[in-house]
């Protein structure tokens, strides 16, 4: 089983449905209302699992009922997490979600509190099933957001020693010492302008491109994925399907997509695999990652494609 290390923002989110996104200072009555698990690195694992990969979460959650719902559903879903860190008194990260009637999402987050004291595998001190800087933590692919420097700089370093991909889910704001690390950088739309300056999709690609010594892409949702390929872009479109619910469908696409390297795919490869996962995800009559499909499902979709 291939096994692939997620590292970054785990949180709960509070999930409302409604007709159009609040925009004004009054209340609002929502259709329907989900407390599910959320965060990047957390739906990147789930989805993971359900591709039939072996996921662990290295991720900072706060010793409350917060963190204690994410670990249970971390557990149902056969998510490792030896590798989380649980602050004492800390804060765990949570989040207003709004989805309107056409599956567009908005996003209010806190970010968590609390954690003082970074976790031992971190600070490079020996714990039970918890050292990172032990080359018998074998991995066959690492992934991380962008949301904790220090440990995607940690989970990065140990790609590189292993000599496996190690993947940024590159969105602002981003140390450039994290892109830095990476052998596989796959912005967002809002973190490749950020990153360059650069509004034209094309334009800032090659820019991003040309300051990286990594593989680079750029998702930009029902548009598809452009990745540079011998200094020449080449784009890869998506699936045509009824949109339901993009809320995590960036982060299934990722952890869809790291798996894929991990299993020995290469790039093109791996954007079609991640492509159909993400379309599948949207087109899901649950929220979130909670819509992330099987395997034999994504694969199944990508032969009806070809």
């Amino acid at each position: 089983m291939t096994r692939v290390l997620v590292c970054g923002l785990s949180t709960y989110d509070f999930v409302f449905d409604v007709t159009t996104m609040p925009c004004r200072s009054e209340k609002y009555r929502a259709n329907n209302a989900t407390m599910i698990i959320g965060g990047g690195a957390a739906n990147a694992a789930i989805a993971i699992a359900r591709q039939q990969g072996s996921a662990s979460l290295a991720s900072r959650i706060g010793d409350d009922w917060v963190g204690n719902a994410i670990v249970r559903t971390l557990h149902a879903e056969n998510i490792d997490c030896s590798y989380l860190h649980i602050g004492k008194d800390a804060k765990s990260a949570f989040s207003s979600v709004y989805i309107d009637a056409t599956g567009e999402r908005q996003i209010v987050n806190f970010r968590g509190d609390g954690f003082e004291t970074p976790p031992a595998w971190l600070r490079g001190e020996s714990q039970p099933e918890i050292v990172l800087n032990q080359t018998d933590s074998h991995f066959d692919a690492i992934l991380t957001d962008t949301r904790w420097t220090d440990g995607a700089i940690a989970v990065l370093q140990l790609a590189r020693r292993l000599g496996v991909p190690g993947v940024v889910d590159a969105e602002a704001p981003i140390a450039e010492r994290v892109l830095q690390s990476a052998s596989h950088v796959a912005f967002s739309m809002q973190g490749l302008s950020a990153y360059t300056g650069i509004q034209s999709k094309e334009e800032s690609l090659m820019v991003a491109n040309g300051k990286l010594n990594a593989w680079v892409c750029v998702t930009d949702g029902g548009n598809g994925v452009t990745h540079v390929h011998n200094d020449r872009l080449h784009h890869t479109p998506t699936h045509s399907m009824n949109i339901k619910d993009t809320l995590a469908a960036g982060d299934v696409w990722h952890g869809v997509f790291t798996l894929g390297l991990g299993q020995g795919q290469n790039e093109q490869s791996a954007i079609e695999y991640a492509n159909a996962a993400a379309t599948l995800k949207c087109a899901g009559s649950s929220t979130g990652a909670m819509s992330a499909p099987g395997r034999d499902q994504t694969l199944q979709l990508i032969r009806q494609k070809k």
